[in-house]
């Protein structure tokens, strides 16, 4: 009977001692993965490209964000978001290259790393704002995610 109480006591200090590490990992919070890239502009605009994102999870023909004119001015700093998740910010734009290199959560105080895609894929949507049938093609630059 002594070694039971012994050993059961030794289970449940090991237990309450690993309870820090798992709530360490089970509440970590992390940049949902989210594509950056550029869109032509209706036929009509004064502007060739705007600046796009899109979550991975998302059609990017259904649930972008625009950001502007890449004509304009570069992307970092500019605020965006979708309500059910919440803001975003792109940052860390060199001189050289007006691409982000990294964004923020901003309720979660989160951030994570844009990186060159690869493999740009391009999609061409429907654009019934623009009139007469035109299409928009949406091309993938980067991606976005993680935590640093």
């Amino acid at each position: 009977m002594r070694f039971a109480q012994i050993n059961f006591a030794a289970r449940l200090f090991t237990s309450i001692l690993s309870l820090p590490l798992l709530a360490g990992t089970a509440y970590t919070q992390s940049v949902p993965t989210m594509y950056f890239g550029t869109a032509t502009t209706c036929k009509n605009d004064q502007y060739k490209y705007d600046w796009y994102v899109w979550l991975q999870s998302r059609d990017p023909c259904l649930d972008w964000r625009d950001l502007g004119p890449t004509a304009l001015r570069s992307p970092c700093g500019k605020s965006f978001g979708w309500e059910a998740i919440g803001h975003f910010i792109l940052t860390d734009c060199n001189a050289g290259d007006i691409l982000p290199q990294g964004i923020i959560w901003v309720e979660k105080g989160v951030t994570g790393k844009c990186v060159p895609d690869t493999k740009p894929p391009e999609r061409s949507c429907g654009a019934p704002w623009c009139g007469g049938g035109q299409v928009v093609n949406v091309t993938t630059l980067q991606s976005c995610a993680g935590q640093i």
